[in-house]
C-alpha cells in the first residue's frame, strides 16, 4: 500500500505585503497624530489660561467697584496713571443685612518694582482716620497696567481720554489695561467702567 502524503500548504506574508502594512500603519498614525494635534492647539487656544481667568475676575470687581461709586457725600475721585481711589460702597460683614453695605473708599495702586496692582478697602472711620490698611485682594505677576479717565478737557475744550484726574468732581468714564507675560506672549485686557449715576457736564 502506499501512503500518499499531502504537501501541507505553509501561507505567510511576503516581504512587499509587510512593506505596505507598515505604510499604511504609519500613514494611519500620523493622520491620528496630527488631528490630535490640531484638536490640542483648538483646545488650547480656546481655553483661557489661569492669568486670563484672573485677569477677567479682577476687571469683574474693578466694574463693579466703579459702579458702585458714591459722589456727593464728601467723597473725591482721585486718578493717575498707576492708582486711582474713590469712595464707593464696602462691604462691612455685619450680620444685619440693613448695615451690610457702607460708605468708605476704594483704592487701587500699581507697584511696577513687584509686579502687582492692589486693592485697598476702608469703611468711613477708616478712611477719615487716614488707616493705612493690607490690601484687601492683589493680581501679581503684571508687566504694566495703566489707569485712563475720560472727561471734559477745559484745556482742548473736548471730551477725551486723560492719564490723570486731579480735579474736583468725577470723570465720565474709567479704564483699565492689564498687561502680562505668558509664555513668549504679551498679553493684554482692557476693560472701559462707567458710575451708577448720570453725569452732568
Amino acid at each position: 500500500m502506499h501512503c500518499i502524503k499531502k504537501k501541507r500548504s505553509f501561507k505567510g506574508f511576503t516581504f512587499i505585503e509587510l512593506i505596505l502594512a507598515a505604510s499604511l500603519t504609519a500613514i494611519i498614525g500620523l493622520t491620528i497624530y496630527a488631528t490630535l494635534g490640531q484638536a490640542v492647539k483648538v483646545w488650547v487656544r480656546l481655553t483661557p489660561s489661569k492669568g486670563v481667568e484672573d485677569a477677567q475676575i479682577f476687571m469683574e470687581k474693578f466694574v463693579q467697584d466703579v459702579r458702585n461709586a458714591r459722589q456727593g457725600e464728601g467723597g473725591n475721585f482721585f486718578g493717575t496713571k498707576d492708582e486711582l481711589s474713590f469712595f464707593t460702597s464696602v462691604d462691612s460683614f455685619s450680620e444685619n443685612p440693613a448695615f451690610r453695605f457702607n460708605l468708605g473708599d476704594t483704592a487701587y495702586q500699581f507697584s511696577e518694582d513687584a509686579g502687582t496692582v492692589s486693592v485697598s478697602r476702608r469703611n468711613y472711620s477708616q478712611a477719615y482716620e487716614q488707616r493705612d490698611l493690607p490690601p484687601t485682594s492683589t493680581l501679581s505677576g503684571l508687566k504694566n497696567v495703566t489707569f485712563s479717565y475720560y472727561g471734559f478737557d477745559p484745556d482742548e475744550e473736548q471730551y477725551s481720554w486723560q492719564e490723570e484726574w486731579v480735579k474736583k468732581g468725577y470723570p465720565i468714564a474709567v479704564r483699565i489695561i492689564l498687561e502680562w507675560v505668558d509664555g513668549s506672549q504679551l498679553m493684554k485686557l482692557s476693560r472701559t467702567a462707567t458710575f451708577g449715576w448720570e453725569l452732568v457736564p
